[in-house]
């Protein structure tokens, strides 16, 4: 899973945005209808998949199963496609929500602020 925080802040006004993107990638998907992780698919196999998604309905795709690395419990998760676009969602409210209520700070040491 990758995600891609973006603050956006505007000095004069103080209005920002917050972006969060998702990457929903044909890896993820191969192997979410495999079951199992595949680390080196086909690429004819990954071809094949990427013109089945083309014709699917929304519907189905948001059924459809999504595999990725969670860093936190170190091993392979499998969700489906719809949980995975919530789970962002409500990460995204909770951001906007603690923006709100002025509790916004950056706790990473890596991070510098000028």
């Amino acid at each position: 899973m990758v995600f891609a925080d973006i603050f956006i802040c505007d000095n004069v006004s103080g209005d920002g945005a917050l972006i969060e993107l998702k990457l929903l990638n044909l890896r993820g998907l191969y192997n979410g209808k495999l079951g199992k992780w595949n680390k080196d698919p086909d690429y004819k196999e990954l071809e094949k998949l990427d013109e089945e998604l083309r014709s699917e309905s929304e519907e189905h795709l948001l059924e459809r199963k999504y595999m990725f690395w969670d860093k936190v419990k170190n091993n392979y998760k499998l969700i489906d496609v719809k949980s995975y676009i919530e789970g962002g969602v409500s990460q995204l409210n909770k951001y906007f929500n603690t923006l709100k209520n002025g509790e916004a700070r950056i706790t990473e040491n890596r991070v510098g602020m000028n």
